[in-house]
């Protein structure tokens, strides 16, 4: 299946289950003279999608490519520093794949919020 294919019935997907989920122009832009407007940020995902679990927002980055699609250098760059600060970034090549993602960030999440300890609290 072509990227574009995924894409499209993966956002199509999440926006009909009520998720906020936009796609994200990083291409470059002709300007007319046989050059280009460089893109925002080389390795930017595809998409992004917001979510709420317990409550709370939760930022989810994506990027879609077909069954045979890696990441290109700039892409692992930027997977990497979402993931340093707990930022959830998935490789996505199927609407299966983005419904086990979703799950995974649902999961997660609950985890780490249970995990918190907060001042004043008795942990024992």
């Amino acid at each position: 299946m072509k990227e574009t294919v995924v894409q499209k019935s993966v956002l199509d997907y999440l926006r009909v289950k009520g998720y906020f989920a936009v796609r994200l122009n990083n291409i470059p832009t002709p300007l007319g003279d046989g050059k280009f407007r460089p893109v925002a940020m080389k390795g930017l995902p595809d998409a992004h999608v917001d979510m709420v679990v317990e409550g709370l927002p939760v930022s989810v980055w994506i990027e879609f490519k077909n069954e045979k699609g890696r990441l290109s250098p700039n892409q692992k760059a930027v997977m990497e520093k979402i993931k340093t600060y707990g930022g959830f970034y998935f490789v996505i090549r199927s609407i299966d794949e983005m419904e086990r993602a979703i799950q995974e960030v649902n999961h997660e999440v609950r985890e780490r919020l249970h995990s918190m300890t907060f001042s004043g609290e008795n942990n024992e």
